[in-house]
């Protein structure tokens, strides 16, 4: 059987852990450490196959953990499993020496990052002598790289001030709500599978409903978080030719649904001194909308168009021939989960639009879109000239 030693304040995600790698047929035998103090007697005290550490629990964090388990055993493979963080969270802790890393919310990657470290078969229950999983709840850094207007004005000061306390909000989301709602469906989950297997006779849509109503939280938290980033990653700005990014995506959307007739207009170059990335958001925003928009056409068309200048900037436009809206709700348009179309006509929250309207502000620039109901809809964006 194998010992494992969680530094982990929250005993239910350490009991969620655990149930996830028995359930993949992991036999463990599980010692909980809340603190410093009981981590390094545990860690002194026995030989562990497996430890399972939060990333900050009082007075100690994971990368700590990570540094007094290789001091004794310089060799032992460590895992990162962070509630969030993405691929810079992912390099930060491979640089610090861990070998491997998982989302919390991608626990079903667990037991086979486990197996690879240890060599381990489905059933097998013999283990290496030592191995060390971090299983940390990264959370985001208060010097997160954030470009603020550096101009010694009054509004300076209050886009400062205001920032801090967004990034403050941004933070309550990820981390106070992400973690129990994650717990939530991870243990409605863990339940459906329990009473499937004791009393299959019994109704489980109440379970599903729950499943169904928190992963649909869960998105909107991560959609809370993606606005958040939008105002807080710097920009690296660069000649890129938006012209090459559609034609990427609508390839992409023309796989994702092969039964559709989708004709696509797409000019040879669309260059833009911009943020890369950025700009992929928001022609991937304006494309996949039309996209959606257009599925009750016999013949969809999209088009990404220049428009010339427009107060002295480069316009751009991306037109369709689908369901359209009435222009006396478009304030709603670029407001997040201000919806035009009901959930069942057109699945979606306008989240991706809000993102695509705040980059372009971001840039400069600014968007606006023109329609009739059952004409189409050209949402329009323009950005600094280039140099």
């Amino acid at each position: 059987m194998a010992r494992v030693l969680c530094l982990e304040d929250d005993p239910s995600v350490a009991e969620l852990v655990r149930r996830t790698l028995v359930r993949a047929g992991l036999t463990v035998e599980l010692e909980l450490a809340n603190d410093k103090a009981s981590f390094t007697t545990a860690w002194n005290s026995r030989q562990f196959d497996l430890v399972l550490s939060d990333h900050d629990v009082p007075g100690y964090s994971g990368h700590a953990a990570l540094r007094e388990a290789r001091a004794r055993e310089p060799r032992t493979p460590f895992v990162f499993v962070c509630a969030f963080g993405g691929k810079e969270r992912e390099i930060e802790c491979m640089e610090a020496g861990a070998d491997d890393f998982v989302l919390k919310d991608e626990l079903w990657r667990l037991p086979y990052v486990v197996r690879r470290w240890l060599g381990m078969s489905r059933h097998s229950s013999a283990l290496p002598s030592s191995a060390v999983i971090v299983a940390g709840d990264a959370t985001s850094s208060a010097g997160s790289s954030l470009q603020a207007d550096n101009r010694p004005s009054d509004v300076g000061i209050e886009r400062e001030a205001f920032t801090k306390d967004f990034e403050a909000y941004a933070y309550a989301v990820t981390h106070d709500l992400r973690n129990p709602v994650g717990q939530v469906m991870g243990f409605a989950d863990l339940l459906r599978e329990d009473l499937a297997e004791i009393a299959p006779a019994i109704d489980l849509t109440y379970i599903d409903h729950i499943l169904s109503a928190s992963t649909r939280m869960n998105a909107i938290i991560e959609d809370l978080v993606k606005l958040a980033h939008v105002d807080r990653v710097p920009m690296m700005k660069q000649a890129v030719d938006l012209s090459a990014i559609a034609r990427e995506i609508a390839a992409r959307l023309e796989t994702s649904a092969p039964s559709r007739h989708v004709k696509w207009s797409l000019p040879d170059r669309a260059m833009v001194n911009a943020d890369p990335e950025m700009m992929r958001t928001v022609i991937e925003a304006l494309l996949s909308n039309a996209h959606k928009f257009t599925s009750a056409a016999a013949v969809a068309t999209v088009e990404l168009g220049t428009g010339g200048r427009v107060d002295g900037q480069d316009a751009f436009f991306v037109r369709d021939n689908g369901a359209g809206f009435d222009m006396n709700h478009a304030k709603r348009l670029f407001v997040p989960y201000g919806r035009l179309h009901s959930q069942h006509e057109f699945a979606g929250d306008g989240v991706a639009l809000a993102m695509a309207r705040r980059i372009v502000h971001r840039h400069g620039g600014r968007m606006w879109a023109e329609s009739r109901v059952g004409h189409g809809a050209t949402f329009y964006f323009s950005l600094p000239a280039q140099v």
